[in-house]
């Protein structure tokens, strides 16, 4: 939402500026944390005695890694010729990489007490005094850089609690120094550092190649195209995180269960993907008069990026299959090549296509990392790609008649009412065509809501 509202406010090229200060920190900040926040989780899980000695070699070594990231992200912003503006918002966001990398330390260990709420909490907490305080710098300024305090200010409470929430665990806050400690830990930590770049690559690689090599408006309109389609991101998500235990036992105890429960998931994810898809397709041109009135060349980019959503979607579940038949590295692999394809082809397509160029080369890499993931399946389980084949088949019916009639009655209809109208077709027709039925809603709830 705060996102939105600066959309609304700020020219495409200003939020270009905005995002790519951000994305381009993001990508460096992994060299802060090279995965030490798994492995926080996961050892202190194991030996809660080893929680105060970890802590304190994991802020020890930061100190020194956010000196050199620092040094080194300084380098290649002034190295790629950016204007004076885009630095110093580029140098305020090493202040939000540092606050963050601080703060998913202390999360990460209070999620070893197996513990989320403080966590949960936080993230409330965060949002509210960013969109507070962004509120209220806007009323007095359009400035950027006192626009991107707002996330300064939020990170620095953010890390004050959850320090504090930390020491009541009884863990002493101050930093050491063990080398034979740290080296430990970042033994451990390497392969999870390593899946975090490529991770933080492919999601943010593109926006800093369309802001070097296509400038800041387009980095502004594919940032817009880019929000609406990934908001709903966090649905597959949660989903994910949900079936990652039940598989993990399945795997062991019953495979019949585990091929049941993934043909499920993919179906339940595909009956939400795909509305989703074709009705931002049909909208996407309203939705962006509506809500970005400045941002017309962002439909284009949009209605190529939301087909993305239906095969990110089904990486998740897929993920978590890998994960729990011990197939890490290789969907670490996965990520690998598709980082690299996905480089190449913006590389390629965003001098001459712009926005759309990059939109099209998320699009080809989310097809590439799906069908990598998927190659893997039958090497674990036997799935019936009949049925799967047969269920994608009654979904996108019912969502192909659902864009035919959100097509049909937009001209003459407020909005939010072919929203509505739409929502309620893809219903009937998901019932009529047995895409879903009542006894799936609930089992759905069921698999989202259960802790395995």
């Amino acid at each position: 939402m705060y996102f939105t509202y600066l959309a609304r406010i700020f020219v495409p090229a200003e939020i270009g500026q905005y995002v790519f200060a951000l994305s381009f920190t993001l990508i460096f900040s992994v060299l802060i944390d090279v995965g030490l926040g798994y492995v926080l989780t996961t050892e202190v899980a194991k030996d809660k005695s080893r929680a105060q000695e970890y802590w304190q070699n994991t802020i020890g070594f930061k100190l020194i890694a956010i000196a050199g990231t620092i040094i080194i992200a300084w380098v290649a912003i002034n190295l790629m010729g950016y204007s004076g503006l885009t630095r110093e918002l580029v140098y305020i966001s090493f202040i939000i990489m540092v606050l963050d990398s601080f703060m998913l330390s202390a999360y990460s260990l209070i999620r070893a007490y197996q513990n989320l709420w403080w966590e949960s909490l936080g993230t409330v907490l965060f949002q509210f005094i960013v969109a507070i305080a962004g509120f209220i710098i806007t009323q007095f300024t359009r400035d950027l850089r006192f626009i991107i305090l707002a996330l300064v200010l939020a990170g620095l409470v953010n890390v004050t609690y959850s320090w504090n929430r930390l020491a009541s665990f009884g863990i002493k806050l101050w930093p050491k120094f063990d080398s034979l400690v740290i080296k430990k830990l970042l033994i451990l930590a390497w392969p999870f550092g390593v899946a975090l770049l490529l991770t933080r690559l492919y999601g943010y690689s593109d926006t800093v190649l369309l802001s070097w090599l296509a400038g800041d408006a387009a980095v502004g309109y594919y940032s817009v195209a880019y929000k609406i389609t990934f908001a709903w991101q966090f649905i597959a998500s949660a989903f994910a995180a949900s079936l990652l235990p039940g598989f993990s036992s399945y795997f062991a105890g019953d495979k019949s269960l585990l091929v049941s429960t993934f043909t499920k998931s993919v179906h339940y994810l595909n009956v939400i993907s795909f509305p989703l898809a074709a009705g931002f397709f049909v909208l996407g041109p309203a939705v962006i008069r509506f809500i970005y009135p400045q941002y017309q060349a962002a439909i284009l980019p949009l209605q190529i990026l939301i087909f993305s959503l239906v095969f990110i979607f089904l990486t998740f579940p897929v993920g978590s299959l890998l994960s729990a038949g011990g197939r890490q590295k290789r969907n670490t692999l996965n990520l690998l090549i598709t980082v690299v394809i996905s480089v190449a082809l913006n590389i390629m397509l965003i001098p001459q296509y712009q926005a759309v160029g990059a939109a099209v080369a998320s699009l080809v890499s989310a097809v590439i990392y799906f069908i990598l993931g998927w190659s893997v399946i039958h090497q674990l389980i036997q799935v019936s790609y009949k049925q799967i084949i047969f269920n994608v088949f009654r979904v996108g019916l019912s969502a192909i008649c659902m864009g035919i009639i959100i097509k049909v009655l937009q001209p003459q209809l407020n909005l939010l009412l072919v929203i509505f109208i739409g929502m309620v077709s893809y219903g009937i027709f998901s019932l009529v065509l047995k895409s879903f039925s009542m006894a799936e809603i609930k089992n759905f709830k069921r698999l989202i809501f259960s802790r395995g």
